[in-house]
């Protein structure tokens, strides 16, 4: 994703709100221990305070806790064949009364579209041919519907 640190001393954690039927509005954005076992940080400080004031581009760690989640979710549901969106989060450390964090994130309403956020996945390949692959990714209000 492109960052740009308009003013920021500490750092901004990457957490997993979930994977949903639908992509309805969360309304629990409360961090862990919250309750919900389903809210999990992926990568602490994924972006900090030497993010560039003038914008540049983030990516999560290939090790982060994302891999291991979505292995998780994939063995847990092996006969998944799509339809469901995942939910990520960024999430700034605070240090109440000492600074307020601020990062601008692009959206996917970017009119530029090298700063739009990507999610790519990447594979090792399988020790045996599967039957079927599935690949969806899908953000936006308006993004399209895949076949």
């Amino acid at each position: 994703m492109t960052v740009v640190r308009t003013f920021a001393q500490w750092d901004a954690d990457l957490w997993i709100l979930g994977i949903k039927d639908d992509s309805g509005p969360i309304l629990e954005y409360s961090e862990s221990p919250s309750g919900n076992p389903e809210v999990v940080k992926l990568e602490d400080a994924i972006f900090d305070y030497t993010t560039s004031n003038r914008g540049e581009t983030v990516t999560s760690n290939p090790v982060s806790g994302l891999t291991q989640y979505l292995n998780s979710f994939y063995e847990a549901n092996p006969s998944y064949a799509g339809g469901k969106y995942l939910f990520l989060r960024i999430n700034l450390d605070a240090d109440i009364g000492v600074n307020e964090q601020r990062y601008a994130i692009s959206a996917t309403e970017s009119p530029t579209a090298s700063e739009r956020p990507k999610l790519n996945l990447y594979f090792q390949d399988p020790a045996a041919n599967p039957s079927q692959q599935f690949y969806r990714v899908q953000y936006g209000k308006n993004a399209p519907t895949a076949p």
